[in-house]
């Protein structure tokens, strides 16, 4: 019979919310068992983790609904669980019907939950309000007042600029020795955003003499905001007690520090900023610039005058990349870089196409190889397979094809990679004929096809429905010495199953191990899986009693079909 512990111990296993959340329902139904609080927590759980607002607030109505009593620990574990996605409402109204209809009654602990999910209102008018009238209640109640009751507190009143009384929360924390990393930087952070930099830095300096300090995120957060705001000395006095605590700061953290000393460069506050350009470009032990450090230095010193310390600085530059996602900035970016005697940008302009494919825009990165060309660059067919991907990947196949013939037409000789490109958008197009077309045409030319050309073809051919065609590349293949893989057999097992041909995909698991080829993880899921669509559900347990015992855990929805086939049968 289903139990409490049994739906808990599911519910964790699964990897899927909706899955998990599907199985939860469907326990809710089942005669004779109900969710108790433990249940309803784990979901809850699930729910926040996946930013699932709608299903986690149905589910504070379900508590409701079922009466289900709750210990306080429990509720605050709910709570919070509301809390961490912003549903204070919700947490507010859940509290309060709970109270209200005995099904708990709330502790220390279950308030200290509420204020908590309150302090990361967005509504910093009300979250005032409703911390004063609970902290009210607790008063009434008798509850203590400890640190995670007026963390919150600090949270809330800083978010509502209320500084006077934040001040009273943080020094009562101080006096009551519960002063850390995460109450400092609740007021230091409100401090920055409300412009009070000097306080923000003062109360620093302060807590660093009681060896309270930040923690990296919390630095990296007020140096862009001391950058932001103009004051790049108090912000690069952090970066470097970042480096002194023994912090490496990424790349993206030196950007912003330089775009903000080229800015005073701009403006004329020349007296530390070259001195702290070279400082911060000097080490490069700790983190190469890369081409979104290039741009912000040659956009900020070359319009001041500075070509000089622009070229000087990049003069040694590892490795470039691209930060510009259009064609013409691009274009401009490398003008720019060989007007200026950057030669190292021509070996990385593939780099450069790809960032713009990966943006989504493969055709500015067509045009961006055209008017290279007009520039004098010529690129090869590393670019040209990279653009072919990217016109792929937003379906632009007619576009893709245009491209290759194109390029075929100019005297470039397409590679083995640029045609599996093109084989594998026309196969996920479901135009595996065309696909069939450029294959021949690759092997007229004299290119030898390569497993993974096989292998894409085999996909087309099965998700097409023609499993026939998808077995006779697998026998061209041996015909050309080329061997399948482990990818090569599981696409054909798979599409065998989804063709109704469970014999032949037991013959061809075994003709795949008769000939050395290990099946891994994948290929022993996508077989049992088969196996229960074709009805044949004890063969498929026995094949996942051999996956277990090879210490491969199955995904849930292999459990999910070995139970429906054996309903089934």
């Amino acid at each position: 019979m289903l139990n409490t512990k049994v739906v808990e111990s599911v519910l964790n296993a699964f990897k899927s919310w909706r899955i998990a959340y599907t199985f939860f329902n469907w326990a809710s139904i089942q005669y004779g068992y109900e969710h108790n609080m433990y249940t309803y927590n784990t979901m809850a759980s699930i729910l926040s983790h996946a930013r699932e607002n709608a299903p986690l607030k149905a589910l504070s109505l379900a508590i409701l609904n079922s009466r289900c009593s709750m210990s306080p620990g429990a509720l605050g574990f709910f709570i919070r669980c509301l809390g961490s996605v912003g549903l204070v409402d919700e947490a507010n109204v859940l509290f309060d019907q709970v109270k209200r209809m005995g099904l708990c009654v709330p502790n220390n602990y279950s308030y200290n939950c509420l204020l908590e999910a309150i302090s990361r209102s967005k509504s910093t008018s009300t979250s005032v309000s409703l911390v004063e009238k609970r902290l009210k209640e607790m008063h009434y109640q008798g509850w203590e007042f400890d640190k995670y009751t007026l963390t919150p507190m600090l949270q809330v009143y800083s978010n509502a600029g209320k500084f006077n009384e934040a001040l009273g929360v943080f020094n009562k924390i101080c006096d009551c020795g519960w002063l850390d990393e995460h109450v400092l930087s609740i007021l230091v952070l409100s401090f920055s955003k409300c412009s009070e930099v000097d306080k923000a830095f003062e109360l620093i300096e302060k807590m660093e003499d009681q060896n309270v300090r930040l923690n990296e995120k919390t630095l990296c957060i007020l140096i862009h905001g001391f950058v932001k705001q103009s004051r790049v000395d108090k912000a690069l006095q952090l970066f470097y007690n970042m480096q002194k605590y023994g912090f490496t700061p990424d790349i993206a953290l030196f950007d912003v520090l330089i775009g903000g000393l080229c800015r005073e460069v701009m403006m004329g506050k020349e007296c530390i900023d070259n001195v702290e350009l070279h400082r911060l470009f000097r080490d490069k032990k700790m983190v190469a610039p890369n081409t979104a450090s290039f741009t912000i230095v040659i956009d900020g010193l070359i319009p001041a005058g500075k070509l000089d310390l622009a070229l000087y600085l990049f003069r040694e530059m590892a490795q470039i990349g691209c930060s510009r996602g259009d064609a013409s900035g691009a274009l401009d970016l490398v003008k720019k870089m060989r007007i200026h005697g950057h030669q190292p940008w021509i070996k990385h302009y593939t780099l450069l196409v790809r960032k713009m494919c990966k943006n989504g825009k493969a055709t500015q990165a067509c045009k961006f190889l055209a008017d290279m060309i007009q520039e004098g660059f010529l690129p090869d067919i590393v670019a040209y397979s990279a653009s072919l991907r990217g016109l792929i990947e937003i379906q632009e196949v007619d576009q893709a094809l245009k491209l290759f013939r194109d390029i075929c037409a100019r005297g470039h000789c397409p590679d083995v990679v640029a045609y599996n490109i093109l084989i594998s958008g026309l196969s996920k197009a479901q135009r595996i004929t065309e696909a069939q077309n450029i294959f021949e045409e690759m092997v007229m030319k004299g290119l030898v096809p390569s497993v993974v050309t096989y292998n894409l073809l085999i996909d087309g051919w099965c998700k097409s429905g023609c499993i026939d065609e998808a077995l006779h590349c697998l026998s061209s293949m041996s015909a050309k010495e080329r061997e399948p893989n482990v990818i090569t057999y599981t696409t054909l097992i798979d599409g065998l199953c989804n063709a109704g041909r469970p014999d032949d995909a037991i013959m061809l698991w075994t003709e795949m191990r008769r000939n050395g080829c290990t099946p891994n993880r994948v290929a022993f899921m996508a077989f049992i899986h088969g196996l229960c669509k074709c009805g044949w559900p004890n063969a498929a347990l026995a094949h996942l009693r051999e996956m277990e015992e090879k210490e491969m855990e199955p995904d849930s929805f292999v459990y999910i079909g070995l139970i429906s086939a054996f309903l089934l049968t």
